[in-house]
């Protein structure tokens, strides 16, 4: 338990998501189509406007880790990359029976942490606020290669420049493919490095494991599980949860757009509380998957026009070519509106009402609400109002 128990002491250490949550400090995904920034525009740290690298929007990996010489169960680390310059680190550990999150965020040139047991992020500056930034460029080379960014290779080395950051540093084989990806300070320390790095046989190639040291310290093994490039997220993803409302106002919706997905729905009982529901639908994601079916993350539940749930929705994961057979059904995409609340208990009907309203007002035709939980478990929501087709 050594390593687990020093990134549990220490608010940030390494490339690890290095800065602990509670599960109900931040917001989960949102997809939409051009939403407007939620940050001021006068803010001279803001991201640029959103846009495309190799035609994604958002590229997110999802990994299991074993940390080094530690008993400890494998673990979960979520990387969420928006462009540019968004980025979202989450580390997802159990502890005595309790499953505790740490986070850390880039948003342009800012970039925060949320403790264990804290709800709100604490402001990052300096070299902390640097280190940050370097994990989330590390993760974007790795995960963009070999498009981004701009590499200078030299045989089997290569750099690419990162300004005031300092710079990234690679070895290539003769397939031409990273075995290793590291990333220097200003005055060329070492600070985190992907070692003997695998790849997927695939046109674009994807990571597929690696080990972490940090400062030369063995960190972790990682291999990745999937990598998801159909998410299209608004900028409150990229901040914690009181960054967003600061700077939206409160809860306030937003267009969103959803593509085709597979889907299995699932009736709930009347009256099943929420709590019940989510262990329901955890479970039943982990016995789907048990048979061989990938999930996205997280699952969806229906609300009824009491705002109460009535259903149970999986999805089924982007890249399986798996035929569509029942009791699974392809869902059409669609748009409609969408607003994030802290939990269940959270949601505002009036901004549910809101929402359905404005889909009428431009001659759509509401859906019944979709809760969307990210991590199948209580905390932070999505909650979005389709537009029937």
């Amino acid at each position: 338990m050594r390593i687990l128990a020093l990134m549990l002491s220490f608010p940030l250490i390494a490339a690890c998501g290095e800065t602990p949550s509670n599960a109900g400090d931040t917001d989960p995904p949102v997809e939409q189509v051009d939403a407007a920034p939620d940050q001021p525009e006068d803010d001279p740290l803001a991201p640029g406007p959103w846009t495309t690298e190799s035609g994604f929007r958002c590229v997110r990996s999802t990994s299991t880790i074993q940390f080094a010489d530690d008993t400890t169960p494998p673990q979960v680390f979520v990387v969420t990359l928006g462009f540019p310059d968004r980025g979202r680190a989450e580390l997802t550990v159990e502890v005595d029976g309790q499953r505790l999150r740490r986070l850390h965020y880039r948003f342009g040139g800012h970039a925060w942490f949320v403790k264990i047991r804290e709800k709100e992020g604490r402001i990052l500056e300096g070299a902390a606020r640097d280190d940050v930034h370097r994990l989330f460029a590390l993760r974007r080379a790795l995960l963009m290669w070999p498009d981004h960014p701009a590499w200078l290779i030299d045989g089997h080395i290569g750099h690419a420049p990162l300004g005031e950051l300092g710079s990234l540093q690679v070895v290539v084989n003769d397939a031409g493919l990273p075995t290793t990806m590291s990333s220097q300070d200003a005055a060329g320390v070492v600070y985190e490095s992907l070692e003997n790095i695998q790849w997927t046989e695939a046109e674009r190639p994807w990571p597929r494991s690696f080990d972490l040291r940090v400062k030369g310290t063995p960190v972790w093994s990682e291999v990745v599980d999937r990598v998801e490039t159909h998410h299209s997220l608004v900028d409150g993803f990229f901040q914690p949860a009181e960054v967003r409302r600061a700077t939206s106002g409160g809860y306030e919706s937003i267009q969103v757009q959803h593509q085709d997905t597979v889907v299995q729905r699932i009736a709930l009982a009347k009256g099943v509380s929420w709590e019940s529901a989510v262990v329901m639908g955890r479970l039943k994601a982990e016995q789907v998957e048990s048979q061989g079916t990938a999930l996205q993350s997280g699952f969806e539940i229906e609300l009824g026009a009491a705002w109460e749930p009535v259903a149970l929705v999986l999805l089924r994961d982007a890249g399986s070519d798996a035929p569509i057979e029942a009791p699974w059904v392809l869902r059409a995409g669609s748009g409609g509106r969408g607003a994030s609340f802290d939990g269940p208990a959270a949601i505002v009907p009036a901004i549910l009402r809101e929402m359905a309203s404005e889909i009428r007002t431009a001659g759509g035709t509401p859906g019944a609400p979709r809760v969307r939980f990210a991590h199948r478990e209580l905390g932070p929501v999505q909650v979005t109002v389709p537009t029937q087709k």
